[in-house]
């Protein structure tokens, strides 16, 4: 992305969705103006896919929620813990920071807890083989594998059943298997069964109706009574290490438990907003609330909703392809109030540049050279301060503060460029007024002399117009080489190079030397067949643009040129008529003055110089008062006329 001193971009929008209760509805309302957010919405219509989010938000809290009472079922006894922050803090922040938390917590602790749940789970497998197997080891002696043997005739396998079932298995079956071994547990048998494989659905089919339960055998080699007696060691060792992995994990669980408690708390409370939420959807008593708001504000927005409205759900996403959100500028403090400027054109379009930035300098700078006068600065900061707020309906708005903001930056600038070219009143220090020294009051002389004389003036106004023209072309150019737009390329590179000929025109027809280039230099023919390439180029990329018009139209883009760098022309016209227009005045009021008072006046006498004054101060207020409106006006539509 180009630097912000150039030009901009907007703020990067989110799609925020309040869904809540209608009595609600209101506050939703208020708080989303509150927040600033933009094209804000209400609307009753629900869809499967708000109803979807809720339910989908309400499962991952209770995700967490399991995964928070899992890892708390292993502190034995009751502890009394001291919560590791306020409940309401932690409420009021975004739910995905709360799942975070719980997600790294868990993350810690999950190697030891998912490894206990495994042993727990294999010691009760173990157990539950072992109860079966041992009556059957004095009953048959065979390897492990022969009690689930699968082959293409014959398989075996063993059921679990109560103890009445059994025999009914043995006698519904019979037809179906070749051998049956029964062997008695309490209220329960173990059969162990010879089939053929043809057979084996119906036999599962029997056993299922019987309530019989298939016992999953290891599949290990080795004899059953060995099999069964080396339970008796593995057991043990097996609830050892489960033992000191709960212990372990009780130490851990216990390190991070006011930090489980406090979240716990948190979620219990989110998944109850979320079931109300629940229940008013079915009831279909609920609104939405719809606005955008800037990404880099979203979560403190999410949390202050969340904090001000008890039953809400919050919604926040980037925007659809078919969606163009409003846009928000965002520029730094002093470059901000331009913002009014570039609105009075167009407001950028989301995700395009803002030219905010180069409108700040440029429009404060065209003002001060237009404007400028120190004494006329300081009076267009008095009258902004006291009394602009008078002639508008309702002076609080950002709008108005920003305007504000413009014409004190571009008063300053004025003031500014008038004290380095020595303007006050005009010339008031050049007319015998008997209030200061007369003579130069310029900062830097070389200023006074190049706006004191209308020539030099035209010219520098001529040149920066050169240089603000090619920031346009080269945020063009740039703008054509990131859409790939060839046209656009080779006009603007066309219109660059053709530049080089200005020198050649302006000697060649206007007659006008260059002085740091010698007359009949070599340099004067590159420079022709350079404008010469540049035209050529200019035609290519004006018919890749516009076909076969293109042919015709490129010479717009010359002329174009040329009038465009001609307008700016107006900086030294509005800036000299400005000057030359106080000026007039300074001698109008002191020739009046003379007249009135002065020697060989109409009135004689100190009397006559007293009155003579007041004519003089008169004149001067009013005259520069009427200098000043124009001034500030002019320089505000022309500043404003050259930047659009």
């Amino acid at each position: 992305m180009a630097p912000p001193i150039v030009f901009n971009k907007s703020e990067a929008m989110l799609k925020m969705r309040l869904v809540t209760v209608r009595d609600e509805a209101e506050s939703a309302l208020k708080y989303l103006h509150e927040l600033g957010a933009l094209d804000i919405e209400q609307s009753s219509d629900l869809t499967s896919d708000d109803i979807a989010g809720v339910e989908a938000d309400r499962e991952k809290v209770r995700e967490s929620l399991r995964r928070v009472d899992g890892l708390l079922a292993y502190i034995e006894g009751t502890e009394s813990v001291e919560l590791a922050g306020d409940v309401q803090d932690v409420y009021e922040r975004p739910i995905e920071e709360t799942h975070s938390e719980i997600e790294l917590v868990y993350s810690k602790l999950e190697r030891i807890y998912e490894k206990t749940i495994k042993l727990r789970e294999e010691l009760k497998d173990l157990a539950e083989t072992q109860r079966y197997l041992v009556p059957l080891v004095s009953q048959l002696d065979m390897s492990l594998s022969d009690l689930n043997y699968s082959g293409s005739y014959l398989y075996s396998n063993v059921y679990v059943f109560a103890s009445g079932s059994a025999e009914s298995f043995a006698k519904q079956a019979a037809d179906y298997i070749f051998a049956a071994t029964v062997v008695p547990l309490g209220e329960e048998a173990v059969v162990y069964t010879v089939a053929k494989v043809e057979s084996k659905k119906k036999v599962d089919s029997v056993a299922d109706v019987l309530g019989g339960m298939a016992l999953a055998i290891p599949e290990e080699d080795g004899a059953l009574a060995s099999y069964v007696a080396s339970l008796d060691e593995k057991m043990p060792q097996l609830e050892a290490e489960l033992a000191e992995l709960t212990t372990e994990l009780q130490d851990n669980v216990k390190e991070n438990l006011p930090s489980l408690v406090l979240l716990k708390t948190v979620l219990m409370a989110e998944d109850e907003r979320l079931g109300v939420l629940e229940a008013a959807y079915q009831t279909k008593y609920v609104t939405i609330v719809e606005g955008w708001v800037p990404e880099n504000e979203s979560k403190d927005a999410v949390s202050k909703v969340e904090e001000g409205i008890q039953h809400v759900y919050v919604e926040t996403r980037k925007p659809l392809k078919s969606e163009e959100p409003p846009s928000k500028l965002k520029n730094v403090r002093g470059i901000k109030p331009f913002e009014v400027i570039v609105n009075l054109f167009s407001v950028p379009k989301y995700g395009g540049w803002d030219p905010t930035p180069i409108v700040a300098y440029f429009f404060a700078f065209f003002f001060g050279v237009m404007f400028a006068d120190v004494i006329y600065g300081i009076l267009l900061i008095i009258c902004v301060k006291f009394l602009l707020h008078k002639l508008v309906d309702d002076p609080t708005t950002d709008g108005f503060q920003l305007f504000k903001r413009v014409l004190y930056t571009s008063g300053i600038v004025g003031m500014i460029i008038g004290a380095l070219s020595g303007s006050y009143l005009g010339n008031i220090y050049d007319v015998p007024l008997g209030w200061g020294a007369e003579g130069s009051w310029a900062l830097i002389d070389g200023v006074q002399e190049w706006m004191g004389n209308p020539l030099k003036f035209l010219i520098f106004s001529l040149y920066v117009g050169l240089v603000h023209i090619n920031i346009a072309f080269a945020i063009s150019l740039y703008k054509g080489i990131k859409q790939r737009d060839k046209g656009e390329i080779i006009s603007k590179v066309g219109m660059f190079v053709f530049e080089f000929g200005i020198p050649v025109i302006l000697t060649s027809i206007l007659g006008l030397h260059i002085p740091f280039i010698p007359a009949g230099s070599v340099i004067y023919q590159i420079f022709t067949y350079m404008m010469i390439i540049g035209i050529i180029l200019i035609i290519v990329g004006a018919i890749m643009k516009q076909g076969g018009l293109g042919s015709i139209f490129w010479l717009f883009d010359l002329t174009g040129l040329l009038g465009d760098v001609m307008s700016y022309a107006r900086l030294a016209g509005v800036g000299m008529a400005g000057y030359q227009l106080a000026a007039a005045f300074n001698s109008v009021a002191r020739i009046m003055g003379d007249m009135v008072g002065g020697e060989g006046g109409f009135i004689p006498g100190p009397a006559g110089e007293i009155l003579g004054t007041i004519v003089l101060v008169v004149i001067l207020f009013a005259a520069h008062l009427i200098n000043l409106f124009l001034g500030v006006l002019s320089g505000f539509v022309h500043s404003l006329r050259l930047c659009f």
